[in-house]
């Protein structure tokens, strides 16, 4: 029996919302239904399931900046969207994956729109050897979906700002991302536009699994089941708090001496920690370890923390930075 094909187009930019939306496409659309979702995060780093949100983004530039850091429910590396980018999710019943074929419909929108693309390995797809394109799967039990990013216009020296980190920091056994030399749409076809690019793609999809493509109903979804969906992807145990353990280190010599702090981070939260210091009051810091030990691993709470000790008033400053 051919699968009936459904196509849904939001103009939410939340991503929890969005991640919450996938997660509900997948498990509630009819179950022999081949479906194209087409969203945008507004500033967001988006991290796979099974990485270490820490090593993968600089969470303090980008909170200060009012960005997002989501998890999603998929592997893979960590990605970069901002309104200049396009992320696409197939959702479809698993015996009928077929990546070669999903990423056809790629291939063919932006051959369309005057590019040769090509599909690189399992995960990228590259234009003259150059990424714009990643993508990663995830399957619950008879259904699947194959989402990806797809970079128009994106804003890469804020993408090298959140993603670029300092390796020595963190010992992960979490997955790390592979970097690659990247590249925008725009610059290769000028007049593309958000707009352009998702006609392309639903005709493209139509083309592709030849049928008529039917857009999802949205007085269908059920909201309530979006916002718990959203909880959920939203809560600090989701996003920082899953069970992937890393060891922390950094020093920094200050005029009053050198402090260095190494913790073990269990799901998220500060376990052994010590803090060491050649100045001239090293017991200072003793309560500190103490207090700190089972707090998330979170700069406003460490900083509450640091604050809260009159004593180390005079050093507070710059002991939270070496928390950063």
């Amino acid at each position: 029996m051919k699968n009936k094909l459904y196509y849904f187009i939001t103009d939410n930019h939340e991503p929890y919302k969005n991640i919450a939306l996938e997660e509900y496409f997948l498990l509630n659309a009819p179950q022999d239904s081949i479906m194209l979702y087409l969203w945008q995060n507004e500033r967001t780093v988006v991290i796979g399931r099974n990485q270490c949100a820490w090593r993968e983004c600089n969470i303090e530039a980008l909170q200060k900046d009012r960005g997002t850091l989501a998890r999603r429910l998929s592997g893979g590396g960590a990605v970069y969207h901002d309104l200049g980018n396009v992320n696409f999710t197939f959702l479809y019943p698993k015996e009928v994956e077929d990546i070669k074929l999903q990423t056809s419909v790629i291939v063919d929108a932006l051959a369309n729109l005057g590019m040769e693309v090509s599909f690189s390995g399992r995960n990228d797809i590259t234009y003259q050897g150059k990424k714009f394109s990643g993508n990663a799967f995830y399957t619950n039990g008879n259904r699947a979906y194959h989402h990806g990013t797809l970079m128009l216009d994106v804003d890469t020296d804020t993408m090298l700002k959140y993603l670029n980190v300092n390796q020595q920091k963190y010992l992960s056994k979490g997955v790390a991302s592979v970097r690659s030399r990247v590249i925008n749409l725009k610059s290769v076809v000028p007049e593309m536009t958000v707009e352009s690019l998702n006609h392309t793609l639903i005709s493209s999809f139509e083309k592709v699994y030849k049928g008529k493509a039917e857009e999802f109903p949205e007085q269908s979804i059920d909201k309530d089941s979006i916002a718990s969906r959203l909880k959920t992807f939203s809560s600090w145990d989701w996003v920082y708090g899953r069970p992937i353990n890393f060891n922390f280190a950094k020093e920094i010599r200050y005029t009053w001496g050198l402090v260095r702090v190494e913790a073990e981070i269990t799901s998220g939260r500060i376990g052994d920690i010590g803090i060491f210091t050649d100045a001239m009051e090293p017991d200072l810091f003793a309560s500190l370890e103490q207090k700190l030990k089972g707090a998330r691993f979170d700069i406003n709470e460490i900083k509450n923390i640091i604050d809260s000790e009159s004593k180390l008033q005079q050093y507070s400053e710059d002991l939270i930075q070496v928390f950063v």
